[in-house]
This record gives structure tokens, C-alpha cells and sequence, in this order.
């Protein structure tokens, strides 16, 4: 995701000598001319963590049997990835606000496009029935190889992630939802001063002005962080030979001849080489130049059209703005106190660019567009809600958790204290997951040596259907006994 073209201008070059969280929360404060006891805040991508949790998980792994649980279970193993992330910044005094990407902008179809090509997932879930419906004729191995590709997000394990960061100090922890992509509201938040840095492997963010941005953290505390300031003040100047920062509209135009998510391509035929001589030409001119120079550049693009919107959006995305509710506060108090409403405007805080794919006259999008993509809802959002993660901008739903599970006699039970077996063969259910089953039976799990065993106890209980307990029950730490477990005995 980003800029296309030579990346390591934007990902390696610009890389600071700073290599800790420590050294990082200095810096920042050198910067801000801050006091000692100044907590930075630094913004994370949600999607960037939200992936890593996801991305290929040991075959044992929580996650992975959480996740293809047979009736849907809370993926609590997400929510607890972000928070061991979120501890270790509060533990090294910075504040963290969650932002989640929201609608997906039509300027980007053809980058969804080839991502979507490149993994077939009707296919692997239909693969994977297959295999559900003959499990003598496969392996665990073959299921659990295409389980691992399907780990897609969902909303209800965003729920959780919330539901997890509401749950924490308030003061440490905010939440962010954007109107389209991360990375244009976390410019809009940086101009706002409620952020100084930001977590993600975007290369957009430096691209688009980010302070500082993180591209990898350690658990124990190690990053490498890009300097917006070391691309335009040394990377880039000395790269094309001039004295002046390189940033502003000449770094936008940059990123669009190198290509980037909003227009994948440059000129035809055009390389990096052509672009570096272009660059040259380009910096050395005068105001009035420049911008003849783009507008040559973009009447000479296979899309003229979508090469115009393409350098508008970069300077006018959509992205929500905080309006606190006393004009004397900071937009930074009045969001971490919840004192606020928001307003659609554009990362620099103007009116936003709209897209539209015929249209060669800029438009803007007015403070309703969001609420009015989802007026066929039972209920419209507000934008005040989206920003608050109350409803999710992309499709105009609430986040909400998984349904909750019940026993035979209607008493609410535990989460994968059921599992549909014919659904999901015991087979390919994971020994974790049988094991919580039979916990929720109250079966004495430490008896249980092997696999075989946990199976055969599972058969057996189901044999003389031991019903799971109800939840009151299993959270009285053993003080109650039921008349299921006399049964059984």
C-alpha cells in the first residue's frame, strides 16, 4: 500500500537514528519544546494491527480457532494483540489513539480490484466445505492451510478491539473512525494537534506529512520510525539536487508520477529514472511553471481525467474534523474529554474533494455524504457516531458482538460452550476448543493426556448429551453443581 514506485525513499532512507520508544518520546518532545512530562500521542492504523493479528497464526493458535468457530465465538485473541501493544506505549508514556479505516473511496476501485484478485475467497470457502462435507478424504494440515488464508476482518472483531480500549484508561486511549482512508484522518488529527506521530507500514503517511511514522514495533520496546522531515529536507533535495525542502504540492506531484493506491501508474513508460530527470526539471521552475508543468503532465496521462482527481484528492481527502463544544478549548483536550461533535471537511480542514469519475470540475462533499450512502438503513448514522466507533462508515452498521450461545433449557452459556459438529467436523476442531467444551460441561479436563482422549470424552458426552452450563454456574468457580453433572456421573 502506498506509493508504487521506489518506496525506500519514503520506508528506508528516511529512517531516524531513533530506535527505541524512548528515544522516540524524546525526540518528539525536542520538537514540541515540551516539558519532560509530556505524553506524545501516536496514532495507530488499526487495520495494520488488525492484519498482523490475523496473519498466518500458528496452527494451535487462539486466534485461529476463535475465528472459524462453529457458532461465531468473540476472536478475544485480537482485542488482547492490540492491547499488549496498547500497555507497552502507555508503558513508555505515550497516549494511543485507535484509527480504523472507513468507506473505501472509488478512486481506489482499481487497486481493490487487484487485491481482490489475488486471493480467490469464494473459492477457498467453497474448498473448504468440500472438505466439511467428506472430512475422511483430507487432512487437519489441508483445513488449516485454507482456514489461514480465509482470516479476513469482521466487524464484530472490531467490536471486541473497541469493546477492549473502552475498557481502558480513558485518558490513554482513543478511538477513531474515519470517513474513508486512515491515513488522511490521521493527517487531519496531526493538523489538529491531537497527534504527533503514528503506527503503520502505509508509506502514504510520511508521503502525506506524518511527523513521524512508526513502520515496526518490538514488544520490547524497538522501532524504526520515518522522518517526514529527513524526506523533504535531506532525502529528497539531495536526490534531485536542490537547496529547498522538497514537500507540499512538489512532494504530492512526486507521488503521483511515481504512482500510488489513487492512480497505480504514471506516464506510459515512464520509470523511476524518468521521473528523478523530471523531478530536476520540475523543482527549477517557477510558481506559475510548476503548475503548467502539471497540467501538461496530467493532459499527456492515459487518465487525464482520474490523474486531475488523483492530485486533488491528495490535497483535499475527506477526513472528520473536531469541533469542541467550548470554543476555548483545544481540539486536543476537547477530545480525549469526549467535549466535542466533528465535521466532514478534508485532511487540511477545508471542504473535502469528491470524486467523481466523469467530472472534470472539483466537487466537494457536503457534512451529509456519508449518512446519505447509508440512508437505506433502518437507521442513518451520524458522522459524530462514525468518528466515535459507534457505527462503522462503511457500511452504516453498528459494531456489535458476535450472538450470545444458549443451552437446551434456554440458560445463557459461555462462549464455545457449543460447537455445531456438523457444521465443523470434530476432526478439524481444534483440542482447544474441544477442551473448553468440555469445561463447560464440567468435565476434569487435567485427566485428559491426549488428543484421543479429549475426542473420545467429547463422544461421550455427547452420547448421554451433557448439556453445557449455564454461565452462572461456570463463573461461581465451582461452587455449584448441576444436575447435568449428576447426570453424568
Amino acid at each position: 500500500m502506498g506509493v508504487k514506485s521506489d518506496q525506500q525513499w519514503f520506508t528506508q532512507l528516511c529512517l531516524l537514528d531513533k530506535t527505541t520508544l524512548k528515544e522516540l518520546r524524546l525526540e518528539i518532545i525536542r520538537t514540541l519544546n515540551e516539558d519532560k512530562s509530556y505524553r506524545p500521542v501516536i496514532a495507530v492504523d488499526a487495520s495494520v494491527w488488525l492484519r498482523r493479528a490475523l496473519k498466518n497464526p500458528r496452527d494451535d493458535s487462539n486466534v485461529l480457532s476463535q475465528y472459524h468457530a462453529k457458532p461465531p465465538v468473540p476472536v478475544t485473541a485480537v482485542a488482547d494483540y492490540f492491547m499488549a501493544r496498547i500497555r507497552l506505549l502507555n508503558r513508555y508514556m505515550f497516549r494511543v489513539v485507535l484509527v480504523f479505516d472507513g468507506q473505501r473511496h472509488p478512486l481506489k476501485d482499481d487497486e481493490y480490484d487487484i487485491r481482490k484478485s489475488q486471493v480467490d475467497l469464494e473459492s477457498l470457502k467453497q474448498q473448504l466445505q468440500q472438505m466439511f462435507d467428506d472430512p475422511d478424504s483430507y487432512g487437519i494440515s489441508s483445513v488449516l492451510a485454507i482456514q489461514k488464508q480465509l482470516m479476513i476482518p469482521r466487524q464484530d472483531i472490531l467490536h471486541e478491539v473497541i469493546c477492549a480500549a473502552k475498557k481502558h484508561k480513558t485518558d490513554v486511549v482513543g478511538l477513531v473512525g474515519s470517513p474513508y482512508e486512515t491515513d488522511t484522518q490521521v493527517v487531519a488529527l496531526q493538523k489538529q494537534g491531537i497527534i504527533d506521530a503514528a503506527i503503520t507500514t502505509d508509506s502514504d503517511f510520511t508521503a502525506l506529512g506524518v511527523k513521524y511514522v512508526v513502520s515496526e514495533m518490538t514488544l520490547e520496546g524497538k522501532v524504526n520510525v520515518r522522518s517526514y522531515q529527513k524526506l523533504t529536507t535531506q532525502v529528497l533535495p539531495n536526490l534531485f539536487g536542490v537547496e529547498e525542502a522538497v514537500d507540499g504540492r512538489d512532494l504530492r506531484f512526486l507521488v503521483q508520477m511515481l504512482g500510488n493506491d489513487n492512480l497505480p501508474r504514471g506516464l506510459a513508460g515512464s520509470g523511476v529514472v524518468d521521473v528523478i530527470a523530471r523531478m530536476k526539471v520540475y523543482l527549477r521552475l517557477g510558481e506559475q511553471q510548476k503548475q503548467q508543468y502539471i497540467n501538461d503532465y496530467i493532459n499527456n496521462h492515459d487518465t487525464p481525467v482520474k490523474c486531475r482527481h488523483s492530485i486533488n484528492y491528495w490535497e483535499h481527502a475527506p477526513a472528520y474534523k473536531v469541533i469542541p463544544n467550548n470554543p476555548d478549548e483545544s481540539a486536543k483536550s476537547a477530545f480525549f474529554s469526549g467535549e466535542y461533535t466533528v465535521k466532514l471537511c478534508s485532511m487540511t480542514l477545508d471542504e473535502a474533494y469528491q470524486y467523481n469519475p466523469a467530472d472534470e470540475i472539483i466537487g466537494f462533499v457536503p457534512e451529509n455524504y456519508l449518512r446519505n450512502n447509508h440512508e437505506t438503513q433502518p437507521y442513518t448514522p451520524t458522522d459524530d457516531e462514525f468518528f466515535r466507533c459507534i457505527s462503522w462508515s462503511r457500511n452504516g452498521l453498528p459494531f456489535e458482538p458476535v450472538p450470545d450461545q444458549y443451552n437446551s433449557s434456554g440458560d445463557t452459556v459461555l462462549h464455545e460452550a457449543n460447537i455445531d459438529f456438523d457444521k465443523h467436523p470434530m476432526k478439524f476442531v481444534m483440542s482447544r476448543a474441544l477442551v473448553k467444551w468440555l469445561e463447560c460441561r464440567g468435565v476434569p479436563i487435567p485427566s485428559l493426556d491426549s488428543r484421543e482422549q479429549i475426542v473420545d470424552m467429547v463422544k461421550l458426552c455427547l452420547k448421554y448429551k451433557i448439556d453445557s452450563l449455564p454461565s452462572y454456574v461456570m463463573r461461581s468457580g465451582g461452587g455449584c453443581v448441576t444436575f447435568s453433572i449428576m447426570k453424568f456421573a
